[in-house]
């Protein structure tokens, strides 16, 4: 019988995942529930489930045979950087200043009831409802990897509302093959093709009908010296509105203002931190190896501009993501300029031959708009295979050549390219909408979330369990 084990995690209430899984004595798979809150364990429990918390102490006492095995896999663990990047990103004040030494310590402690949880039981799969992006997720599937179980998630495509199974923690992940040897997906739902050439219409246009609702509400607080000032003034003892009103200062010092009659190359850096870089950068969370990677690929005479994401100095400025060295190594990079933060993005798209990013909806919105993009990372880019688009970036050497077919202009995206790439996405990728319309809303995106992750999970089950 196939054994499943699924992270509960923060996305969906017990009792609709609960009802997912089908009941009677002739299921052909098994279901166990981990979570880290109480509570979901106890309904969980009350309604007959198999629950295990997340670093069970017991786990870490129980005999294991397999040494060699152990330190192997925790070795392989360790020597990823996404290990210690999250381990940080979660961390309390406390752990923040432990040594290198005293973290590797914490991190096999919670590796070893990992580890001993996954040789005792025997995993087929380990399902998540997101990318694993807290330490806890992170460790449970990277250790289900590397002992060879097979580890799923939901991810977000580059349609709003629909969401596609996953497969793997690295920058090989892709779509999950169900055990009948297809893709998960539903069909085009009725209407769903009007839907789409709305939402391009959408990204086509203006900046207040193109920009994502989540974008707009940050925004709504203006970005600039005076709503910093505003924030130091109120709340001088906070080192966050230290840090953004210093480094926000800096940036603009060493900001042009780009021209738009000549080529060049934009690059749009992301706020940090969030799981569309750490993990889904897979290797490129510092974005700055992102940009030397622009731009060792692009001819010393090609302009690359730079430009800061608003919510890294209008949402609170996170430590350790940002540095006035940061800063100054991308304009210290052959004809590379910071761009003025104010500077309208899809202005800067539409004045560009080109555009990249690590792994954001920016790179989409270009190839909407009739601009090829590079993205260095994978996330929502994992299923994309028309290169003429979007390029996902594996060495230097592709990027230099796709650069160069750019630089001729040998390129025309069409509307028609844009809509097949789209209606691409909708063969391995399942909608949350329903029955409703999309808007640009909070409301709207977050129940078409709640019901693509639920209705992939759903697709999940059925394919594994019969």
């Amino acid at each position: 019988m196939t054994s499943v084990l699924v992270d509960f995690g923060d996305e969906c209430y017990p009792e609709d995942v609960v009802d997912a899984i089908p009941a009677g004595d002739d299921k052909k798979a098994s279901f166990v529930f981990l979570t880290r809150h109480d509570e979901v364990a106890v309904y969980l429990k009350d309604h007959g489930c198999s629950v295990e918390k997340y670093f069970d102490v017991s786990e870490s006492s129980f005999w294991c045979e397999s040494k060699e095995e152990k330190e192997k896999t925790f070795f392989e663990l360790i020597a990823c950087p996404e290990t210690f990047m999250i381990f940080e990103r979660q961390a309390s004040k406390a752990e923040l200043c432990l040594s290198m030494q005293e973290r590797v310590l914490l991190i096999y402690k919670k590796f070893e009831c990992a580890y001993n949880f996954f040789y005792r039981n025997t995993i087929s799969y380990y399902f998540m409802f997101s990318t694993p992006h807290r330490i806890e997720q992170w460790l449970y599937g990277k250790v289900a990897e590397l002992l060879g179980v097979r580890v799923v998630y939901v991810q977000n495509s580059i349609i709003p509302w629909r969401y596609f199974l996953a497969e793997g923690l690295s920058r090989d992940n892709r779509s999950f093959i169900a055990p009948c040897g297809f893709p998960v997906s539903t069909l085009l739902q009725e209407g769903e093709c009007s839907q789409i050439n709305k939402f391009l219409e959408s990204k086509k246009g203006r900046r207040e009908n193109a920009l994502p609702f989540y974008e707009a509400m940050r925004n709504k607080n203006n970005i600039g010296w005076k709503s910093l000032f505003k924030k130091l003034f109120f709340d001088y003892q906070n080192h966050k509105s230290m840090r953004a009103f210093k480094y926000f200062f800096y940036y603009k010092k060493n900001a042009v203002e780009p021209s738009f009659s000549g080529d060049y190359v934009i690059f749009f850096l992301h706020y940090q931190p969030e799981k569309t870089t750490l993990p889904e950068g897979w290797g490129f969370t510092q974005q700055y190896l992102a940009i030397k990677a622009m731009r060792d690929a692009l001819p010393d005479d090609m302009c690359l501009y730079v430009k800061e994401h608003p919510s890294m100095f209008n949402n609170k400025f996170p430590k350790g993501v940002r540095s006035l060295e940061f800063y100054k190594s991308i304009s210290e990079l052959t004809n590379t300029y910071l761009v003025d933060i104010n500077i309208d993005s899809y202005k800067l798209i539409d004045g560009s031959c080109l555009t990249s990013s690590v792994n954001g909806t920016v790179s989409v919105e270009s190839v909407i708009r009739g601009k090829p993009s590079v993205v260095f990372g994978r996330g929502v880019y994992s299923t994309i295979k028309n290169d003429e688009l979007i390029h996902l970036y594996e060495d230097t050497e592709s990027l230099s050549r796709f650069c160069v077919k750019v630089n001729r202009k040998e390129f025309n995206i069409s509307y028609d390219d844009v809509c097949k790439l789209f209606h691409n996405e909708c063969e391995t990728s399942v909608s949350g909408l329903g029955d409703n319309a999309w808007k640009n809303e909070p409301s709207v995106a977050k129940k078409a979330k709640y019901n693509g992750k639920l209705i992939a999970f759903s697709q999940f089950v059925r394919s594994v369990a019969g």
